[in-house]
């Protein structure tokens, strides 16, 4: 049984290593066309000319059903700044939209290594989570009814790692305690709620006040209303601090400069690291439970 738990997470490997290879090409292309937009800007600085070539002109259109003709959508002069400011937050999009991909990679994993420690670890598995039309000896395969269940659950994500986390215990001393020197829980929650905002919201967020407790709350790590300054610190570095924007950031942070090269934090890949290190976590305790079981 053990081969199959281990497909299980060497699938779930594969899925997160090709989120992870695409990351620096969107990077690299960002950078490559920030570039060329320098270039051109640069050029009209020592070149002026009256009507200088630094201004692109947008027009969009739509097809009317029932004018049955294109008309316009908008119409958008953006300067060569500009531009550099949408080809950054274009960035910041597949980012947000690659963690969103990872996220449900990852939910994918865990209702996978739910079902697989369904039948021998014990209190995993709540009354609540069988269908109350499940019936053991039907033509229809058990974990088939139990996955068609679990998908129609609400929060079934948060839920299936709470069951694991109360069945192995062992699982929450990592929370503090790690080699990413972050709270693991708290970080794997404020996943699940950037995910939702970025899926419902467009990654935008109305009230970063709101949002800190919120993800806090639902971590189960808020202490009447007082947040931990490393709590608090985690969840800003996804913030935009004057909130012009409202959108959650997953944009490199300049560290330092060394001999003109700038040291950058790859706030994105830290942050998917943490699926594959929880997912391991999972893994190995189901691993050393079978084994302890003889099943394995």
């Amino acid at each position: 049984m053990t081969k199959r738990l281990n497909f299980i997470f060497e699938t779930f490997k594969n899925d997160i290593e090709d989120i992870f290879l695409l990351q620096p090409l969107i990077k690299r292309s960002t950078k490559e066309e920030i570039k060329t937009l320098n270039k051109i800007e640069e050029f009209d600085r020592i070149h002026p000319r009256q009507d200088p070539d630094t201004k692109s002109y947008y027009n969009t259109w739509f097809r009317s059903i029932v004018y049955e003709k294109e008309k316009v959508l908008g119409q958008r002069i953006l300067t060569t700044s500009e531009r550099v400011d949408l080809a950054i937050m274009h960035k910041n999009k597949q980012y947000l939209w690659l963690l969103v991909e990872a996220y449900e990679r990852f939910s994918q994993y865990l209702k996978r290594v739910y079902l697989y420690g369904e039948p021998f670890v014990d209190n995993l598995w709540l009354s609540k989570d069988y269908p109350s039309t499940f019936v053991e000896n039907s033509n229809d395969p058990k974990d088939r009814q139990l996955s068609i269940h679990l998908d129609k659950k609400p929060g079934v994500t948060i839920h299936i790692l709470k069951r694991f986390r109360k069945a192995f215990p062992e699982i929450q001393k990592y929370d503090e305690n790690n080699i990413l020197n972050i709270n693991l829980w708290l970080a794997f929650v404020l996943i699940e709620r950037i995910r939702h905002q970025v899926v419902h919201c467009g990654g935008i967020i109305k009230d970063n006040k709101g949002f800190l407790e919120g993800v806090v709350s639902k971590a189960g790590l808020s202490n009447n209303g007082n947040i931990k300054e490393d709590h608090r610190k985690l969840i800003d570095l996804f913030m935009d601090s004057d909130n012009t924007r409202g959108q959650i950031l997953l944009l490199d942070i300049p560290l330092k400069n060394v001999g003109g090269l700038v040291v950058e934090a790859n706030i994105f890949r830290v942050f998917l690291s943490i699926l594959p290190s929880y997912a391991e976590l999972l893994f190995i305790a189901l691993r050393d439970y079978e084994r302890s079981t003889k099943r394995g």
